[in-house]
């Protein structure tokens, strides 16, 4: 019986693309039953933890149809045919011969090496004890593949039966395509996508599926350059945008003396002769408003669309007690209803620490006799709001 993972890996992309958006609905539906907010992949989604904060990134990527690779199933369908085909040999001198095919299969199919190099491993270039083979590349320069313990141990019994320095298969590349050809209608594969080369491109893509950085698997397999191992996976469009905005929200994320920081994809870029009026929005859905000289924007590069981080001194920070009902009373374009934890006073100025209605938190000093005056205390709601001037963009 297939496992989940093998029939999702022998989908086409147009039904991935299906089984993403059922997967969206019932996590929409989910969200909703608890009482949850929910904003698809551009908000709170399934990349999202508690208070929309992203803790990991989704990944969903399909395969070019240019790349010819076979799927983890069609590889071990592959291996069992081979093993197969060593079993019903007449003759032990046969067997062995077969045997050393089989193996060969499992190193290609277990290592992503090209059929070159395992064709000239030495029996000197396995690292017994650690479980490693060595791969080179012609000009000094090695790389290390780790291989299955229990891999490891067959090669080793084989090793045992020839004990003779050298080559630890001793085969024809010749002889090995044909042998590949050879298990077309036993795997129930395509001949033409039984070789080493698409073994290759079947492990790349497999270590990619399951999460191993690009830059591994090129030193894992020894390409010549990343650009050239990323040519094994395209990125669906939605996951390509929550890839892109993680990376670069974390990317504006600065170490700052200021506490009040504000993270979102710039809306709306509004230009007069000196100065330019910039509005992001955060994921929650508040929209900060700077104002900032024209040569500061381009500088930045801030265009709609592009993630940027709005940051404000307490110091410029103001409060003013939260109606009760209707909208809040300040004339400032940046006024937010949160609420206060935390008063700290030295008896001349006071520290007011809180968090908006979505969780940010926000910090505003004052005077001593300006809190007394508010009434502020800790528990309260009040407007946090401060002019767009005073907001640094970053």
């Amino acid at each position: 019986m297939q496992t989940l993972l093998e029939r999702i890996a022998e989908m086409t992309p147009e039904q991935l693309t299906r089984v993403r958006e059922h997967v969206d609905a019932a996590l929409a539906r989910d969200a909703h039953a608890a009482g949850r907010p929910w904003g698809g992949h551009g908000g709170n989604g399934p990349c999202a933890g508690p208070d929309g904060e992203r803790f990991r990134v989704c990944r969903m990527f399909t395969v070019p149809d240019s790349v010819r690779r076979l799927t983890s199933a069609e590889m071990a369908r592959l291996g069992h045919a081979f093993e197969k085909w060593a079993t019903a040999a007449r003759d032990r001198r046969t067997r062995r011969s077969r045997e050393r095919m089989v193996l060969l299969f499992w190193v290609l199919r277990h290592t992503g090496a090209r059929l070159g190099e395992v064709l000239g491993l030495d029996k000197e270039h396995v690292d017994w004890k650690r479980g490693v083979a060595h791969f080179g590349n012609g000009e000094g320069d090695m790389r290390e593949v780790p291989l299955p313990v229990w891999l490891l141990e067959r090669l080793a019994a084989s090793v045992d039966e020839d004990p003779a320095p050298g080559s630890l298969f001793r085969l024809d590349q010749g002889f090995v395509r044909r042998k590949f050809y050879e298990q077309a209608r036993a795997s129930d594969i395509p001949k033409d996508m039984l070789n080493p080369r698409v073994l290759r491109n079947s492990r790349a893509v497999e270590l990619l599926q399951g999460g191993m950085p690009l830059h591994a698997v090129q030193a894992l397999l020894g390409h010549s350059t990343v650009e050239f191992a990323s040519s094994y996976v395209t990125i669906a469009e939605k996951d390509l945008q929550s890839i892109i905005e993680h990376h670069l929200a974390k990317e504006n994320v600065m170490e700052t003396s200021a506490r009040n920081t504000f993270t979102g994809p710039v809306v709306k870029v509004t230009t007069t002769g000196l100065l330019s009026e910039i509005i992001l929005r955060t994921p929650s859905g508040y929209e900060v408003v700077s104002i900032i000289t024209n040569e500061s924007r381009e500088k930045l590069g801030l265009v709609e669309g592009r993630t940027a981080t709005a940051l404000i001194k307490a110091t410029l920070v103001l409060l003013e007690a939260a109606p009760a009902t209707g909208p809040t009373p300040s004339s400032a374009r940046n006024a937010f209803v949160g609420t206060v934890a935390n008063v700290a006073s030295d008896g001349t100025v006071a520290e007011i620490s809180g968090a908006l209605d979505d969780g940010t938190p926000v910090c505003a000093l004052v005077t001593e006799a300006s809190r007394k005056s508010l009434g502020i205390e800790k528990g309260k709601k009040y407007v946090w709001f401060f002019k767009a001037m005073n907001v640094i963009v970053s």
